[in-house]
Parts: C-alpha cells; structure tokens; sequence
C-alpha cells in the first residue's frame, strides 16, 4: 500500500508488552540472570517461539518479569512509539499490564507516570498520541481487577483512559467482572473486554451484556448470526486483529475465509488491530496490506479507521479533533 493512500492510522488493540521485540528481550535478560528460562518456545534467531494461544499467554507472562521497573519500560514506549511512527500511526491506545506488574509485585504508581510523562513530552513534538488502558488478567480474578480498577482511577491524569480484561478467556465468565466494569463507567473510564478470540459467540454476547463499548478481537461473534445481529445494532467496535489470531491459532488460514469477512459484511462495526506486533511479528500497515490483498477496499479500511477514532476513549472535543485529523485526505 502506497504511503499516499493511507491515512492518518490509529491503533486502538495494541499490548505495550506485546511491542517486547526479542532483541529488546534478549538484552533485559541478560542484566537479569537470576530470571529463570522461558517456560515454553522462548528467543531463538531473534524471534519470539510458541505453538498456540496458551504458549504465547504463558510466554507473555514470562516477558512481563523482565519489565521490572520505570525503565526498563520507557526504553520499552520509546521502541514501541519509533514503530508505530513509521506505518503512520498518529494515535495509539496501549493496554499497559497493570495486573502483571501486581503479580510480579509492582506498582503501575511507580511506573505508569514515567511513561505519562514521556509519552506527553513526546507528542508535544509531534510525536504519535498515547493513551493507556489499564489491563487486568481474567484467571487472576476480580479482586486483581478491582485492584487494577483502583490503581486506573489514581493515574487517570497520567494518561489512563480506560480499562480492559485480557487473558485466558476459558478461566472465569465475562459476568464475575460486571461489578469492575460498572464502575469504572461510573468513573468515566472507557471499558473494553478480550473476548470471543478463540472461544465462543456466546463469550461475545456475554461481553455485551458488560456494557462495554469495544471487544477486543470477538471474532467468534461470525459463528452465531443472531450475535452479530446484535452486535451490529449496538454501538460496540470489535478490535479485530487478523494476524493476531492466525499466530495464535484462534483462526486457521484455509479452513475458511478470516470471520471479518463475515462480520464486516453482517454491519458489524470493526477496527483493525496488531494486538502484540512483536510476538505475532506483524504491524497495523501489514494488517491493512493483507485486508486489500484479500477484497476489502480501501474506502472500507479508512472508514474503519475512521470508526476507530470515533470510538477512542477520549474526551469528546479530542476524539472529534482526531476524527477529522484521519478524515483528510493524506
């Protein structure tokens, strides 16, 4: 895709920690040898190794050891914002672990305003525009969420602006976090919930039922019509990231076509996503690449991307702005 027929991009599914390239890795490990091997795959040829969703969860995990601190984290933004630059990306929202900075006894406190600060300085200068999204992890429970909820809530001047749930899906229903998610819309906080990657249509309407206004991937909404209906009907963006669920093996390529075929073609609103660009070793440009090379025109991308900002968690006079930033013609 050429530079001059894309847009503005903004980028709404994207893990800080997932932004982790093994060269990054390789190097925060070697200061760091009391942090036992990777428990699966792990770095070989400069790469990250797994075999499935749970391997890549479990190595993910791994990873989040060696962010042990403010810096290790800011040399971590200062990567991540470099690559996100050079496809264009004008505006991102990083889901930053804030319950695998808990598990690991950390304090997002201690962290997050290094990387506000930063991140504030940095867009200052025309950088790209980031936002964080306080992430929990759904096997932990929900009082590691009501602790993430309540660490989100002191930084929300630190350039928090919403809260989401990853993790492993088949661990706990969407419904023991509906007390989390309730009031972090009372406070204010955008809410958006892993759900649907490589489950059930049934975890996607489940997510629904939270009130939150994005899903990240709920591609499994393609197998029950009714569901996207649903989804259709509402408001609620799915952050779908392709190249995400292939690497993962949440969707197999030829046994059938990618379901954002199907959802984009039931009227369910979607966004593109990279999800974790290191460890999937793909980029926003690459998903969009792919969408063309596979029929989805360049006027359904950029109205995608125009969704995309419209759905942003930022006050209203700012999504607005940036609304009409990826409106113009590049």
């Amino acid at each position: 895709m050429s530079g001059t027929s894309r847009p503005p991009l903004v980028e709404l599914h994207l893990h800080l920690e997932g932004c982790l390239t093994a060269a990054r890795a390789q190097a925060l490990w070697s200061e760091r040898p009391s942090i036992e091997p990777p428990p699966v795959g792990g770095l070989q040829d400069g790469r990250w190794r797994f075999r499935d969703l749970a391997e890549f969860l479990r190595l993910f995990a791994w990873a989040g050891q060696l962010l042990d601190g403010p810096e290790a984290y800011r040399q971590l933004l200062q990567d991540t914002a470099a690559f996100l630059e050079s496809q264009g990306i004008v505006y991102a929202e990083l889901f930053v672990a804030f319950g695998v900075m808990h598990h690991f006894g950390r304090d997002p406190k201690e962290i997050v305003p290094e990387l506000a600060r930063w991140a504030a300085e940095h867009a200052r200068e025309g950088g790209v525009d980031l936002r964080f999204i306080a992430d929990g992890v759904r096997q932990f429970g929900p009082q590691s969420a009501e602790r993430v909820l309540k660490d989100a809530l002191v930084l929300r001047k630190q350039r928090v602006v919403g809260l989401g749930i990853g993790g492993d899906e088949n661990s706990l229903p969407a419904s023991d976090f509906a007390e989390v998610y309730a009031r972090a819309r009372e406070a204010g906080l955008g809410t958006t919930l892993h759900a649907g990657e490589g489950t059930s249509a049934r975890a996607v309407a489940e997510a629904m039922e939270l009130g939150v206004t994005r899903i990240g991937h709920g591609i499994a909404a393609a197998k029950d019509s009714g569901v996207m209906r649903k989804l259709a009907e509402s408001e609620i963006v799915l952050e779908v990231c392709p190249g995400s669920n292939l690497r993962s093996g949440a969707w197999t390529r030829g046994r059938a076509s990618h379901p954002l075929q199907r959802l984009a073609a039931a009227g369910v609103r979607v966004c593109l996503g990279s999800d974790d660009p290191s460890f999937f070793e793909t980029s926003l440009r690459d998903e969009w690449d792919e969408c063309l090379a596979h029929g989805f025109s360049l006027g359904e991308l950029r109205a995608w991307n125009e969704g995309a900002a419209e759905a942003a968690f930022l006050p209203a006079e700012e999504r607005r702005r940036l609304t009409q930033r990826v409106k113009k013609e590049p």
